[in-house]
């Protein structure tokens, strides 16, 4: 490469040229270059770089509107996969028959080991029913509790409308065994899943943990469930 068009390549790249202001001892001896003709090629070149610069750009534009072209999804299926996903839901609960009167249905964490009451959450219910009733009350925890979805297999619907018909179905099956005519749920998170026109009442309060974690709420539903049984 002769030293003008090297000249012109280490200008455009913003390289500043070393020019020794002395002759160093056995030092070869420089070529005179012509800077005139260097700079008039150093505009061709920069010239050359614009029209280059240019074209790239006309086909990186050119590229994108093809890559978006390619990969555009229509709105109403970005829509459509945006509430899909939206619509999944994970829960479990655990199920607690009171009397002959009452089911409990209480909200528990969907990471929690056991989709059964600990001792602690136990012991809780129970204090609340042996409030309300003279006799102590014999909690039945041996009802299978639901838990949503049933797998985490991808094939497995997990919305909230396919939750909502399976809790339904389940709580059917639990109402022909113990014929309750009430139904205590304790989450307001899950209240939403429950139909509208059932035979029975339904009651919604404070989930257990939220009381077990802010005590205070304990009065909170003692004074709502209270109203609903009519206790003195």
């Amino acid at each position: 490469m002769d030293e003008v068009t090297r000249q012109a390549y280490l200008g455009s790249m913003g390289i500043q040229s070393y020019f020794p202001r002395y002759i160093l001892p056995a030092a070869k001896q420089s070529e005179q270059c012509e800077w005139p003709a260097l700079i008039k090629q150093e505009n061709n070149f920069r010239s050359g770089l614009s029209d280059l610069k240019e074209s790239l750009e006309r086909d990186s534009v050119v590229s994108t509107k093809a890559l978006d072209k390619a990969t555009d999804i229509p709105a109403e299926q970005v829509k459509s996969k945006s509430a899909g996903e939206a619509e999944e839901i994970r829960f479990q609960l655990a199920m607690v028959h009171i009397n002959n009167e009452i089911l409990v249905l209480a909200l528990l964490p969907y990471m929690q080991a056991s989709n059964a009451l600990n001792t602690t959450q136990k012991q809780l219910v129970n204090n609340i029913f042996n409030a309300f009733f003279e006799m102590p009350v014999n909690l039945n925890l041996d009802i299978k509790p639901f838990r949503w979805p049933f797998s985490e297999a991808p094939h497995v619907e997990k919305s909230t409308s396919a939750a909502k018909a399976s809790l339904a179905a389940y709580l059917q099956q639990l109402q022909k065994k113990f014929a309750f005519n009430r139904l205590l749920i304790m989450g307001e998170k899950i209240a939403p899943l429950l139909g509208t026109e059932n035979d029975y009442e339904i009651i919604v309060c404070r989930s257990l943990d939220e009381m077990l974690k802010m005590p205070q709420l304990k009065r909170e539903v003692w004074q709502q469930l209270n109203k609903k049984f009519q206790i003195d």
